[in-house]
């Protein structure tokens, strides 16, 4: 669907009053953009596909609504669900992109498969490749939702983030594949996958600048999953007798499952960059970051209380290490606030409840708020709120909990290829003149690594203790005789009310390794974020006698949210 959407120019189009019109309008530019791809073997993207994201707006809205939809400024979202024909002809369309598409899909499973997950063997396994694909049924849409979030910049600049989900299946019963499976004493053995099933979110995000009035132009295009990818699948090994004893099934299927979570989930993703032409890149998943941020406000309110309660508690779940608790009333403290940077996407489920604890009696839960975090993010507001009103005998309270769920914006740098120096991948939270107004959010820290170093006695085996406000949070490795070492540390966290980014500062101590006695100090780079971005810049390395000693080289990048 997406690779049409990239074929079919949009010129003369301005708006659809009714989804049949667009219906017919695209599949007569998809058939000529068939056409000349199957007969010149060649797909050519200009400046103008910069302008084809209007007619997915105008499509999913004509889909939706029955009021005349244009493509320009004035619409702030077409609404979240797609009638049963929007779904038809989109499955039509993804089933003839498959068709053409078969060999380059089957390519790109062989090289993530044979490459990555080869990287990744358990140690009964020498190796593993895919011998073939045959699939019977095609990826289906079951699911559509879309929102768009317009955002007026400094000096007049207007952009809109346009984003649609889509819920994609595949249900491929019976044989699916051949592998190739290597075992010891150089045994081989020939494995069938099959009764293939897969579930996930696919998320596109697309960037949108006013270069027209009414049909704005593409920045940038991200695609990426925001759920892990529900993968099973059976795997029939029949002329080896007792692998089953090894659990290589299990295996193979858990490494299948890593490759996807390291490489295709958020905030792993394809970047299209359309700002100078075309180029497309793809990021892979960085364990070390967070994904997304989940943000809680429970506040209880008396009504009309004749005995006021000192035993009531406040929960917040997000599996086993992110549980946290906190006294409400027992501490007079009628409002808590909770937050969990959420680590990957593996857990979907959490909850948040308060809690009235009982010496003799059973606890007496007030309020259970149980949010699916892929349900919420794909929801076009980030906040929902759960609220109850709880009595006991003649005293009643008011209780309310809001949910904030988000994916958080990644900090990804390209190369620009005019002026050959580092700029941000842009989003509507990096650009530099629309990050101002609040000093919550997420703060992004990566030290790079050092240059021009001097030491007394010429020895340069330099490492870096990093502290952030005042709390060592890493130590490099050791880099032995290099005086322009690479460190590449990265951090990140929230900032919040009680910690907003003006009161954060990095320390970074500079050493030098001596095997038989103390190391040396080379000296300290301090540094205090703001929130403009930089992007690897240095700061000065200065000893205690204020003699500059090299060169650190950083990148700050600070993405506001205003609801922590």
């Amino acid at each position: 669907f997406f690779i049409y959407l990239v074929l079919s120019p949009l010129s003369t189009v301005s708006s659809f009053t009714n989804a049949e019109l667009g219906k017919q309008w695209y599949q007569r530019r998809v058939r000529e953009a068939v056409v000349s791809t199957q007969s010149t073997g060649i797909i050519s993207v200009g400046t103008m596909y910069r302008y084809v994201p209007c007619l997915l707006l105008l499509l999913l809205c004509a889909s939706v609504s029955s009021q005349q939809c244009e493509c320009g400024w004035q619409n702030e979202g077409f609404g979240e669900e797609q009638s049963e024909e929007t779904l038809d002809w989109l499955n039509d369309i993804v089933l003839e992109v498959y068709k053409i598409n078969e060999e380059k899909i089957y390519d790109l499973l062989v090289d993530v498969i044979n490459k990555e997950v080869n990287t990744k063997l358990p140690s009964p396994l020498k190796y593993l490749s895919l011998t073939s694909l045959s699939l019977t049924s095609t990826p289906r849409i079951d699911l559509v939702t879309h929102s768009a979030h317009h955002v007026s910049c400094e000096g007049g600049q207007r952009m809109t983030q346009y984003i649609i989900d889509f819920d994609v299946t595949i249900e491929n019963p019976g044989d699916a594949a051949s592998v190739a499976l290597g075992l010891p004493l150089g045994i081989t053995a020939s494995a069938t996958v099959g009764d293939l099933h897969l579930y996930s979110i696919l998320r596109v995000d697309i960037l949108l600048n006013s270069a027209m009035e009414t049909i704005p132009s593409i920045e940038t295009i991200k695609i990426s999953f925001i759920n892990r990818p529900d993968v099973s699948f059976s795997i029939d090994i029949p002329y080896v007798v007792g692998l089953e004893t090894f659990g290589i099934t299990k295996l193979v299927h858990r490494k299948v499952e890593e490759v996807l979570q390291e490489k295709f989930v958020y905030p792993g993703m394809v970047v299209v960059d359309m700002r100078n032409g075309t180029k497309v890149t793809t990021f892979d998943n960085d364990p070390r970051l967070h994904p997304a941020v989940l943000a809680t406000e429970i506040t209880v309110t008396p009504i009309n209380v004749t005995a006021t309660k000192t035993s009531l508690e406040a929960w917040i779940h997000y599996g086993v290490e992110n549980t946290q608790r906190a006294v409400m009333m027992g501490d007079v403290q009628s409002v808590r606030r909770f937050h969990i940077l959420l680590p990957d996407m593996r857990i979907q489920a959490s909850r948040v409840r308060v809690v009235e604890r009982n010496v003799i009696a059973k606890d007496a839960t007030w309020l259970d708020a149980r949010p699916r975090i892929s349900t919420e993010l794909r929801r076009s507001s980030i906040q929902r709120r759960y609220t109850t009103i709880h009595e006991d005998r003649n005293s009643t309270w008011n209780v309310t909990i809001d949910v904030w769920t988000q994916l958080i914006p990644p900090v990804q740098t390209l190369v620009n290829p005019l002026s050959g120096e580092e700029e941000l991948v842009p989003s509507l939270f990096s650009l530099t003149n629309c990050t101002h107004g609040t000093d919550r959010g997420v703060l992004y820290f990566t030290l790079h690594g050092a240059s021009h170093l001097t030491s007394i006695d010429k020895d340069y085996d330099s490492y870096v203790i990093v502290k952030h406000n005042g709390v060592e949070i890493a130590e490099t490795e050791v880099v032995m005789e290099n005086r322009q070492p690479s460190y590449n540390v990265k951090h990140e966290v929230l900032l919040t009310r009680d910690n907003p980014l003006g009161r954060n500062v990095y320390e970074l101590s500079v050493w030098d390794w001596d095997r038989w006695s103390k190391d040396d100090h080379f000296g300290t780079a301090r540094f205090v974020p703001g929130h403009e971005p930089i992007i690897n810049e240095p700061i000065p390395i200065f000893n205690s006698k204020g003699a500059q000693r090299g060169l650190l080289w950083i990148t700050s990048v600070f993405v506001p949210m205003d609801f922590v």
